[in-house]
């Protein structure tokens, strides 16, 4: 998938090399670093980050891990929902998964557009099945979050909210991203909150302090430190004290982060119902 408006689009040639192709994470990293949340009390994990998490076929063993083995408290995951069916979909319920966030950016023509080659009425019936699933199992988990971009329902949201509340527990808007634009004018946006939230870590084990990719923005690697020193590190507390000095824009790629720029603003008064989402294709 192409969708316009992901980050993932713009991922350079360079930071592939640097980092690696995107693949699954070695199940034996990935346990390690599930008993280290365990045994340190972290509340919450997401099983994903950039890329389809549903195309993992060991999924269901890395959800088994944490919540059954291990039993974190949270765990989550975000999916497009193109394969969230038959069995892959009974044990993610069975497991106790506690909440998968579905990104269903319009309606049908609009989705068909954003989200090619998936079709609305695939992912709509994968959704409705998984619904009677869980209502047939008497589970309440997962909650499903269903995420849109306003552009995409600007049109019809009473339409969108109607369709989409008979399979979903949670509707949620997010408006519209430029990634091309990295001018930093959010005059409000001083320190980030992802360096007091969490880590973000890649298959391959390189530690990120927020979602941002960017070429030489590892913080550190799960293969030889733990994530708890990654947490506690020089590099993270040089971060935080330079956002915690007001000096955000002084390192990079804080500086050119999406984050900082006014989209408020610079969509201000604009009609969305007219969005044509190709209009973001390079």
């Amino acid at each position: 998938m192409h969708c316009p408006m992901c980050p993932r689009r713009y991922v350079s040639k360079d930071r592939s090399e640097i980092y690696g192709a995107y693949d699954h994470m070695d199940m034996d990293l990935y346990k390690r670093l599930i008993d280290e949340c365990a045994e340190n009390n972290v509340f919450s994990i997401r099983l994903s980050w950039r890329g389809e998490v549903l195309v993992n076929p060991r999924l269901p063993e890395y959800i088994y891990y944490a919540k059954v083995v291990r039993k974190i408290p949270n765990v989550s995951f975000l999916t497009n929902g193109s394969l969230l069916r038959g069995k892959l979909a009974e044990k993610i319920i069975d497991y106790g998964l506690d909440y998968i966030s579905v990104s269903v950016d319009g309606l049908k023509d609009i989705y068909d557009q954003v989200r090619a080659p998936l079709k609305f009425e695939g992912i709509y019936e994968n959704l409705e099945n998984f619904i009677k699933m869980r209502e047939k199992k008497n589970a309440k988990k997962p909650v499903i979050r269903i995420t849109t971009l306003w552009p995409a329902i600007a049109k019809v949201p009473e339409r969108f909210y109607e369709k989409m509340s008979k399979v979903s527990d949670k509707i949620v808007v997010n408006p519209l991203k430029d990634y091309n634009i990295i001018t930093q004018d959010k005059k409000d946006f001083i320190m980030c909150q992802f360096l007091w939230e969490r880590l973000f870590v890649g298959f391959d084990g390189l530690v990120q302090p927020c979602s941002n990719e960017k070429e030489g923005f590892s913080i550190g690697d799960c293969n030889k430190d733990s994530i708890r020193d990654i947490w506690h590190s020089d590099k993270m507390k040089e971060i935080r004290a330079l956002h915690e000095a007001g000096k955000r824009l002084e390192m990079y790629p804080c500086n050119v982060c999406s984050y900082g720029v006014d989209y408020e603003k610079r969509w201000k008064n604009r009609d969305w119902t007219k969005w044509d989402p190709m209009e973001l294709m390079p």
